[in-house]
């Protein structure tokens, strides 16, 4: 559902439209690269003209043998060449890498964004439900519950799946880690937070994974809210995206390890928690309310 699928005209629509988002996205990379080349040669140029002159400055004007002319040419020659090579190892890898991305295993380069269930790209300014990707009768969307393990009881901070088939929980906004992004991108950092009309839980509403520098056989790792959000510093809050099949995933990555997140049966809710098996979903977005507060 998340992922446009190919079933009729319908679908080779949403192919072709993603194709030429594609080569759009394609030809604004190499745009950006050529710019950079450009600033790169004008660099370099600028480099060489104010290194000349800073040569040219120094360079004694009396009292100088031809031989001793001579030398010192070519010391500032070889100088120079030490200093050019030094710039180019140290700029050049930075502009490659200012035009690649990490958005996709294997750095292909492709800015792919994560769709709603109406194959439109989640944004930041938008609010949506994460419902299971398929119907069954074992529950519905995502929502807060007490299950009695936490310090306070008038905001509920555990994440469950609603008991209710048809209840599609309550809607979350999303946070990337750069700010800048407006669309959701797959396999980029982002924070997830509830929408939680009570100003006592306002600061009860981010998800964050428990327990999660302790190995999982010693404790639960279960996904809770309680997070700061976009607090770069906090690893227990960066949640990621990612395709599975034709739908999606949730994953919690830390120091290059990656975890899916799943559900185990606990005081008779489906509470989420660090997992092998993944819990597939979708997003469906809020029509009743607006754009998202920051």
């Amino acid at each position: 559902m998340g992922i446009p699928k190919n079933p009729g005209g319908g679908g080779v629509e949403g192919g072709v439209d993603m194709l030429s988002e594609r080569v759009r996205m394609m030809r604004d990379s190499l745009q950006k690269s050529r710019s950079i080349t450009e600033n790169v040669v004008n660099i370099l140029g600028s480099f060489d003209h104010h290194l000349s002159a800073l040569e040219t400055a120094m360079r004694p004007t009396q009292r100088l043998a031809k031989k001793d002319n001579s030398s010192k040419q070519t010391k500032s020659l070889q100088m120079k060449s030490i200093l050019l090579f030094i710039f180019l190892a140290i700029f050049l890898p930075l502009s490659v890498l200012a035009t690649c991305t990490t958005d996709t295993p294997g750095n292909q380069g492709l800015r792919e964004y994560v769709l709603d269930i109406n194959h439109n790209p989640v944004n930041t300014s938008s609010r949506y439900f994460i419902v299971p990707a398929h119907y069954t009768m074992k529950g519905g969307g995502l929502r807060l519950a007490d299950l009695g393990d936490q310090p306070q009881h008038i905001c509920p901070t555990s994440v469950v799946q609603s008991e209710a088939v048809t209840d599609d929980g309550i809607v979350v906004y999303f946070g990337p880690l750069d700010p800048n992004e407006q669309k959701i991108l797959r396999f980029t950092p982002l924070n997830i937070r509830f929408y939680v009309d009570n100003i006592l839980c306002d600061n009860l509403t981010v998800w964050k994974v428990d327990n999660f520098d302790k190995p999982v056989s010693l404790r639960l790792q279960t996904i809770s809210t309680g997070a700061k959000p976009r607090d770069p510093t906090d690893l227990s809050s960066w949640f990621r995206i990612e395709p599975f099949n034709s739908d999606y995933k949730i994953v919690f990555c830390l120091h290059g390890n990656c975890h899916n997140i799943g559900f185990v049966d606990q005081s008779g809710y489906t509470r989420l928690v660090l997992s092998k098996d993944p819990m597939v979903f979708n997003f469906k977005v809020d029509p009743f309310i607006g754009k998202a507060e920051a």
